[in-house]
């Protein structure tokens, strides 16, 4: 049920420069440099019955999982992001109402952290922290953390 619209910076910089625009302003400093954007989009029904598919945009996370994979296996660096106006991005590039903009994704190869601006560059140099996994996975019910 995915599809994606691709802009390459050397191929259609006006196409590539709408995209960026869809995106929001802190993505922007993020993602300036960057040589290719794409969009994911999620189809609304199953292809063969036209019937509702509410796993959709579930299977565009998949697939773009799965590019992302790719992409580093080939040594390339992917980024989503969630941030740009879905409805910019709907009426500049004509995506039908039957699917969803799901995710902008920066693709490009990795780079050094002085491109940034000094307000990114220390956010994006912050160490990490992830939340216990009691607070993301349940065992035999809601709320009841996964004890390993």
């Amino acid at each position: 049920p995915w599809r994606y619209l691709i802009w390459d910076r050397g191929r259609d910089a006006a196409g590539w420069q709408k995209a960026y625009d869809c995106l929001s302003e802190s993505n922007r400093k993020w993602v300036h440099n960057v040589p290719v954007l794409m969009l994911s989009c999620a189809g609304s029904t199953f292809a063969a019955t036209g019937k509702p598919n509410r796993f959709t945009q579930r299977d565009t996370g998949a697939a773009t999982c799965s590019l992302a994979l790719q992409a580093a296996a080939s040594g390339l660096m992917v980024h989503q992001m969630g941030g740009f106006d879905a409805e910019k991005a709907r009426a500049a590039f004509g995506i039908p109402a039957d699917y969803t903009p799901v995710a902008m994704v920066a693709v490009g190869y990795q780079t050094t952290p002085d491109v940034l601006d000094p307000e990114t560059k220390e956010k994006e140099m912050r160490p990490r922290t992830r939340k216990p996994l009691a607070e993301r996975f349940f065992e035999g019910g809601w709320g009841q953390g996964y004890k390993s």
